[in-house]
Order: C-alpha cells, then structure tokens, then sequence
C-alpha cells in the first residue's frame, strides 16, 4: 500500500465531487450572469466525474501497488543492515553486494571447496537451480522481482570466478 499516492488522490476525488455539486447545481456555487461562464458551469456535470474516476483510479493504484524502490535503494539499505563479509552458510561467505542498474549483484566465495575441480564444476552447475529456488520462495526477494530488480550472483572458488547467474521475475513464475 503507498500510503502517499492514495493521499494524492483525495485532491481529483473532492475537487471533482464538488465540480459535479456545482455543475448540477446542488451547492451553491458563485452567481454567474455570463451566458460563456454559465456554459463551462454545465460543463461540470460532465467533467466532474470524470476527475472522480481519475480519482478513484489513483487511489486504486495506491493501494494495490508497492511503492517502487531502486536497487541502490536496497543495496543502500542492505550494506547498512550488515557488516561484510558475512557467512551465508557452512561454506558460503558473501564479500560484497552492488547495485549496476535495476540488478543487485551479490559476489560470494565457497569457503570449504570439493577437492577436486570437477567436484567444484558440478556444485557450479547445480548452484543456479538452487539459489532460483530459494529466491522465489522468499517472499522479500519476490518483491524486489516484482519490481523489476533482477538478482546475480557471481561464486568465487579458490582463485576460479564463476560465470555469473541471475534471477529474475519470469524465473519465479512472474510473482
């Protein structure tokens, strides 16, 4: 709910009420002896709806929608939140969060690696599935989809960079 936009509305929603009561004459409204003023005063009993349709539309969209929020908004919020690194895991540390346009990047490092590099690679490839599962059945990340802000992720193993991954709101069925 953004409360400031269903405010908002409350200007086209009374002035158009009392355009309609002026235009249908039910409040007393200045006295007009011009035959133009008194035809625009006519006018109203048209136009005033319609400002109270806009209206209601506007308070609509302030209610059914969340305000939106940039991704250096959130990433804004999030470094002040926590002190990096931090540990997301037994063996995943998160070193840094950044904000490149409407995506928030997370760089993280495996701090326990497989043995050998195809263990490595095949934890890799399965790392996508996994963190896309996680994200869309966490309702907070599912809002930030919901705006149009993609998650990626960049995994560092030893001094091997992963190509990175994303998420986004076509992922999580568009919710």
């Amino acid at each position: 709910m953004n409360l400031a936009a269903m405010i908002e509305a409350l200007i086209p929603l009374l002035g158009g009420t009392y355009a309609t009561l002026l235009g249908y004459r039910l409040v007393r409204g200045p006295t007009i002896g011009d035959p133009k003023k008194l035809a625009l005063l006519n006018q109203l009993k048209w136009l005033g709806p319609l400002v109270v349709a806009f209206g209601l539309w506007q308070f609509l969209q302030g209610f059914f929608h969340e305000p939106l929020v940039t991704a250096q908004e959130v990433v804004r919020a999030m470094r002040q939140k926590m002190t990096l690194p931090i540990a997301v895991d037994e063996i995943t540390r998160l070193d840094r969060i950044d904000a490149e346009g409407q995506r928030i990047v997370y760089r993280l490092t495996i701090t326990e690696p497989p043995p050998t590099d195809a263990e490595r690679d095949a934890l890799m490839g399965m790392m996508p599935q996994h963190v896309r599962s996680q994200i869309c059945s966490d309702e907070h990340r599912r809002r930030l989809l919901r705006q149009n802000i993609s998650l990626e992720f960049i995994y560092t193993i030893g001094d091997r960079e992963y190509p990175r991954f994303g998420v986004t709101r076509a992922d999580c069925g568009g919710s």
